[in-house]
């Protein structure tokens, strides 16, 4: 089986996975190109409206229209500094994409953002991430947020941060599974608003990127 074909029954196990602990996660990941991109963004989980029901990150349905969510925006912004983006069919290369794990968590109790995956879940989600990885041999690994840095740095640096802004636009060397890349964490796209030096971030951490694909 090539590479493509691996990866689409990835696609396939994590989708069975978890179809029945997230009834509206009706389409499963379906991207074009996706193994041209030596760039592999890493978030926390899928969002609500976008990818569990278009199948495609940061897009709302139908994935035949896909349109940006807000997130989406920001990020294709950032994407497009160093000639990426999350649209799918776009003029520039397609951006990959995976996240900490492949379903909606829910809403916080209060209303106030989604509720963060348990880490027995991100646990069992690993082995997945590190198939994209061998898969796909990307160059970068960029993490969007705090959760999605801490996990990738705890488990495959075996180092602890207190805050994203520790890290943040700074590279840094590591290992997936035996493969070696470059890793660099940002603000997560959906809540940059939130931080006022999130673009500063973004732009400092895109020229780290464009050198290391350079290279």
């Amino acid at each position: 089986m090539d590479r493509l074909g691996e990866l689409d029954a990835l696609y396939d196990e994590v989708h069975a996975a978890y179809r029945r602990a997230d009834p509206e996660l009706v389409r499963r990941r379906t991207v074009p190109e996706v193994l041209r991109s030596r760039v592999l963004l890493l978030g926390q989980a899928l969002g609500r409206d976008t990818q569990r029901l278009s199948g495609l990150p940061y897009c709302h349905p139908p994935p035949e229209r896909p349109r940006l969510s807000r997130g989406g925006k920001v990020l294709d912004d950032f994407l497009a500094m160093f000639g990426y983006t999350i649209l799918a069919g776009g003029s520039r290369q397609y951006a990959y994409h995976t996240d900490l794990v492949h379903f909606f968590p829910g809403r916080r109790v209060s209303g106030s953002g989604d509720l963060k995956p348990l880490a027995q879940e991100i646990a069992r989600n690993r082995r997945w991430f590190e198939a994209e990885v061998r898969l796909l041999q990307p160059s970068i690994v960029i993490a969007l947020g705090g959760l999605a840095a801490s996990e990738f740095l705890e488990h495959y640096a075996r180092r602890r941060i207190n805050r994203l802004g520790d890290v943040a636009g700074i590279p840094s060397r590591s290992q997936v599974a035996g493969f070696a890349l470059q890793f660099i964490a940002v603000h997560h796209p959906s809540g940059a608003f939130q931080h006022p030096s999130s673009r500063e971030t973004y732009q400092q951490a895109a020229a780290h990127v464009q050198r290391i694909l350079a290279s």
